[in-house]
């Protein structure tokens, strides 16, 4: 009397069969965490010897005796920026640098901003808790720009100049003024708001950015509502104008369009924000494509 079936019996060879798949589904039951467990390298990422001479330069000059952890190359505004996330006496912080070895942005802490700033930081936080302040460059300028959390759970930020000056701050569609509300609500629709900016120059100005029907759009409106300008499309450009664009930003990059309601020399102009050359080039042109020169 045989115990054990033939190994040529039909049950022996389902027996086998059976045994070899709960063998399989167990090793790759074991296999899977362990392939989970391997990070998925960004694309973005790049090492220091990575990137140009130029920005090596800066990020060695203010990262120091600190440890560079994480470095990618991102487009910023239709510019490559190289941003840099280092440790440094214990402390994790980030910069950001040109392609031409311009530091364009670092963080810092509260205690290292200069008095005027900390004092217009506690006026404006309240009751909100502080988040990261970045030291921003540009040209001559060298603000701070500060986020915060408001109270009721909303991210939002504000810009400081050296002195202390708000320059411009993020704020809820509810706090501008109502004719404010009024305008933005109409031109946005259906759309969703995604930010809306209290801009502080010679004169308080609104610029609301939306989404609607999938695309961004935008619109910058006076603390009277009256529309000062709205961001369009290039089928929206009146064929001279839009080919006198072409022809001014030639191999670079048109960022965007905007129709101003504000008349210069005598016209109501196309304010255009474009890329050439590796350098921003915001300038405007008549709706017959007379150019009208370079804007800030």
């Amino acid at each position: 009397m045989k115990l054990l079936p033939s190994l040529k019996s039909p049950f022996s060879i389902q027996l086998h069969r059976l045994l070899w798949t709960i063998s399989l589904t167990a090793l790759l039951a074991l296999c899977l965490p362990a392939a989970a467990l391997v990070p998925q390298l960004d694309p973005a990422l790049i090492t220091l010897a990575q990137s140009p001479p130029a920005v090596q330069k800066t990020v060695q000059e203010n990262v120091g005796n600190g440890k560079v952890t994480a470095m990618s190359k991102v487009e910023e505004d239709g510019l490559a920026r190289y941003e840099v996330d280092f440790t440094k006496d214990g402390i994790s912080r980030d910069l950001k640098v040109a392609e031409d070895g311009t530091l364009v942005s670092i963080q810092v802490a509260l205690a290292e901003t200069p008095p005027a700033v900390q004092k217009a930081i506690a006026a404006q936080l309240g009751e909100s808790k502080l988040g990261d302040i970045e030291k921003t460059f540009e040209g001559a300028e060298t603000n701070y720009e500060v986020e915060i959390t408001t109270k009721d759970g909303r991210d939002s930020q504000f810009t400081l100049n050296e002195a202390g000056a708000l320059l411009e701050i993020e704020i809820a569609l509810s706090e501008a003024p109502a004719p404010v509300q009024k305008t933005v609500a109409e031109q946005m629709g259906n759309g969703t708001l995604t930010t809306l900016t209290k801009i502080i120059n010679q004169t308080v100005t609104y610029e609301a950015v939306f989404t609607k029907d999938g695309k961004e759009g935008g619109v910058n409106v006076a603390a009277t509502g009256a529309l000062l300008s709205v961001q369009i499309t290039l089928e929206q450009v009146p064929p001279a104008a839009l080919k006198s664009i072409q022809e001014k930003v030639g191999n670079g990059k048109i960022l965007s369009v905007w129709q101003s309601y504000e008349k210069r020399e005598k016209v109501l102009p196309f304010k255009v924000e474009s890329v050439k050359d590796g350098k921003s080039f915001n300038f405007s042109v008549g709706p017959k494509g007379r150019f009208l020169g370079l804007d800030d």
